[in-house]
């Protein structure tokens, strides 16, 4: 039996999707709602970004309406990012 396990920045933009669908808003829309250009937006879902600035976050997080346990998770997943 084989287990796929996904990775940090996977999980993250699996989870930061599913909350954009949950809202109905684009990553366009959202990177402009929280104050950031739509290439950093992406490049924070996709996991690219090392260490985001933690106000970064805070209003993903309120644009997302993410619930607390929504919430703690993409900092945990945030601070389990590797990038090369």
């Amino acid at each position: 039996m084989s287990v796929n396990i996904l990775s940090a920045p996977e999980d993250l933009r699996g989870m930061l999707a599913s909350c954009r669908d949950r809202v109905e808003v684009s990553q366009e829309k959202l990177a402009e709602m929280v104050g950031v250009s739509g290439r950093h937006y992406g490049d924070f879902e996709r996991g690219k970004v090392p260490h985001p600035n933690p106000q970064l976050l805070e209003r993903v997080a309120a644009v997302l309406q993410m619930s607390t346990t929504e919430k703690q998770s993409m900092y945990e997943l945030v601070s389990g990012l590797q990038v090369a």
